[in-house]
């Protein structure tokens, strides 16, 4: 972006971090209401970027009460959109589809990886990340994930012949224009998720748990490595020596 946009002097890319003693797969999963074997989770706040909504309606398609599944979304409500209560009612869900239940929460971060451990799959189906620290933090507690083909995680979670890290699973996209009250987006351009490949792709998972439970368990050990907050701290420290040694 900043490139495209003519800036010459040099750019330093520096990755978020997550810290591995509180997201890894031994953590404790947290209570839940949610009875179903299988448990897709999304942690996202409440606003169109996200997403939710779409992700809600093509689960709710591609799975019914006959299969042991459900979505448990944690969110939170955000200024960009309308109280979550509203917008879950603006929802038109199949009524037949597998059960779908909705967390508004802020956990500590001490806890927040006792919520990834309860689940067996993340997916965000969202329209663009900058980073996209949730899908980082369910990776590095060893779960599946299914999201966006699209932006930062897109760039980052692939190994160096370009495929994806295993367990990650990058649902196809079209572009188009968004739609958000968040000023910085008004005219520009994010990525339209294809409802029928997140629904294949949600299916696959499912379907092929065991496996796919092996790869993200891989690599959640290249996230817990990788993208410490101890190797994150690397660049920045390296960056700051040359900057006072050159001023």
């Amino acid at each position: 972006k900043f490139e495209k946009a003519g800036v010459k002097v040099p750019i330093y890319v520096i990755p978020q971090g997550i810290d591995p003693n509180y997201f890894h797969p031994n953590m404790a999963p947290i209570k839940t209401d949610a009875k179903e074997k299988f448990k897709f989770i999304t942690n996202a706040t409440w606003e169109p970027r996200k997403n939710l909504r779409d992700l809600i309606i093509a689960f709710t398609q591609e799975f019914s009460r006959d299969d042991d599944v459900c979505l448990i979304v944690k969110t939170m409500s955000s200024a960009l959109s309308q109280p979550v209560k509203k917008e879950i009612e603006a929802i038109k869900a199949r009524s037949a589809g597998a059960r779908v239940y909705v967390k508004e929460d802020i956990l500590p971060t001490e806890q927040l990886g006792c919520f990834y451990t309860v689940g067996n799959c993340f997916v965000l189906p969202t329209h663009g990340e900058g980073w996209g620290l949730p899908i980082f933090e369910a990776l590095a507690c060893g779960l599946p994930v299914i999201t966006t083909g699209y932006g930062a995680p897109n760039e980052t979670l692939r190994d160096d012949n370009g495929e994806p890290f295993p367990g990650v699973h990058f649902v196809d996209w079209d572009e188009g224009e968004a739609k958000t009250s968040y000023v910085y987006l008004e005219g520009n351009r994010w990525a339209m998720p294809k409802i029928e490949d997140l629904r294949a792709k949600m299916r696959f998972v499912f379907e092929n748990y065991k496996e796919e439970k092996k790869k993200a368990l891989k690599t959640s050990e290249i996230i817990r490595e990788k993208f410490s907050w101890d190797a994150c701290a690397v660049p920045i420290i390296e960056r700051l020596k040359d900057i006072y040694a050159t001023h």
